[in-house]
């Protein structure tokens, strides 16, 4: 009887040189795996980190990819530039070596703190905080540590097992939200936080369940060509707007006002029309059926 032979994993693992990665990395690092790590050149220790990397990835016959900027620009959302540059860098490194997987090492102060982020910015969410497995960038995403670790664990795991490491400075200023946030969940308790994670984890496996329902709901709708009439009978239209929203369209932010302004444009009792979502994307209605429009079709 043939047998299926299992194919040999190979692992892209995105290393700053902090505590965290660095433990990602000594983790897998008898694994088939490649080194990328990206120096925006922002502070004057990012070369002590870049190094760190280097020698560690020397030290255990690692390949070592890494992105140096000698003078970076801030346009818009310096947080949100930086993930761009660092993933658009990931994928070609992940493109170049046929990789299975992107390794990222968040972990469960992570995943706590991009609840309250998302609580804070009043989002409208399907799941809360961050997902262990993704589809980004074209790429495969697993972060191994996301529910097992807490960062005072980590930095422990390194201490005892002399792992190196940096503190990224930046972490310790109180001008970013998520630092504000990362302060306030260190005064709680190591149960508190346990047991705010357990809630949170619980509660996305039962939004799992019910999303399920609600896809089914929008493949039938979507059938019908998103027929107007179908949609009337639906009784969970706000949860079926922002699906259909984002299947279709990328970067619109969704407000429980913005979804009532769609589901009364779709509802009204006009054959056509037009609902501007943001710049160049709109919900067109024509001969009762919704087509969307934006560069994302």
């Amino acid at each position: 009887m043939q047998t299926k032979t299992k194919l040999k994993e190979k692992y892209l693992i995105g290393v700053s040189g902090g505590s965290d990665s660095m433990f990602l990395l000594d983790k897998y690092k008898k694994k088939d795996v490649i080194v990328a790590h990206v120096n925006y050149n922002l502070r004057k220790e990012a070369i002590f980190e870049t190094l760190l990397v280097a020698k560690f990835c020397q030290k255990y016959n690692l390949k070592l990819k890494i992105l140096s900027f000698n003078s970076f620009r801030v346009k818009k959302n310096l947080q949100n530039e930086l993930r761009e540059i660092r993933y658009k860098f990931f994928e070609k490194i992940y493109k170049q070596f046929n990789c299975s997987k992107l390794l990222i090492a968040h972990h469960r102060n992570d995943f706590l703190e991009t609840i309250f982020l998302q609580k804070n910015k009043g989002k409208i969410v399907s799941f809360w905080g961050i997902r262990k497995k993704n589809f980004f960038f074209n790429m495969q995403i697993l972060r191994p540590i996301l529910y097992s670790k807490t960062k005072k664990q980590i930095i422990r795991n390194c201490q005892k097992k002399r792992i190196p490491y940096l503190n990224d400075i930046s972490n310790f200023s109180s001008k970013y939200k998520r630092n504000q946030i990362r302060f306030f969940l260190e005064q709680k308790n190591d149960f508190s936080c346990f047991f705010l994670f357990l809630y949170y984890y619980f509660i996305n496996l039962l939004k799992l369940v019910i999303l399920k329902y609600q896809k089914k709901i929008l493949r039938k709708w979507q059938k019908t060509g998103y027929n107007v009439f179908f949609f009337r009978k639906i009784k969970i239209k706000s949860k079926i707007i922002y699906l259909f929203v984002n299947q279709n369209f990328e970067n619109i932010k969704l407000t429980k006002g913005k979804i009532n302004e769609i589901i009364n444009f779709t509802c009204a009792k006009s054959a056509s029309g037009r609902f501007l979502l943001k710049k160049n994307n709109y919900i067109v209605k024509k001969k009762w059926k919704l087509y969307p429009k934006s560069s994302k079709i």
